[in-house]
């Protein structure tokens, strides 16, 4: 619709931006410019942001077995996912990330999956090294003797 009313003015259109709300029709305008009621010369462009038709989707990352908590949720947020709390599984390294879940479906790499739904990172509750801070200290030392020849 919005188009025929453009070309009737002698106007011309093109889409500039998109951007999804569920709650607005696809296809709608959210936004032109210039704005309603400015004054332009017949055969200007007006620029548009209309609605999407659909969910934004976007490529789920690599980061279920690779990750610690911490990276996968600065990542996620990057990409423009919302979290849940994660949620914690015993006898697993913690923090660890050993799953990705959108609801009750679990996540892979690669996946298409829509920014629109919150997800839940799974990860171990475990302790993250048996290693006392004895032992730690023990290889720091050697590691240093070795960068001194």
């Amino acid at each position: 619709m919005a188009d025929r009313t453009l070309e009737n003015a002698r106007l011309r259109y093109a889409v500039a931006d998109s951007m999804y709300n569920p709650k607005i029709p696809g296809g709608a305008v959210i936004e032109q410019t210039p704005r309603a009621g400015s004054f332009v010369k017949s055969g200007r462009i007006i620029y548009l942001t209309v609605n999407m038709m659909g969910e934004p989707m976007v490529k789920f990352p690599d980061i279920v077995g690779n990750s610690s908590l911490r990276e996968a949720e600065a990542q996620l947020r990057v990409l423009g996912f919302s979290l849940t709390p994660p949620d914690r599984i015993d006898n697993q390294p913690r923090d660890f990330v050993i799953g990705v879940r959108q609801g009750l479906r679990n996540l892979n790499a690669g996946e298409m999956v829509s920014r629109e739904r919150a997800l839940t990172i799974l990860v171990g509750a475990g302790e993250v090294d048996s290693t006392s801070e004895e032992e730690l200290f023990d290889v720091e030392t050697e590691v240093d003797a070795t960068l001194d020849i």
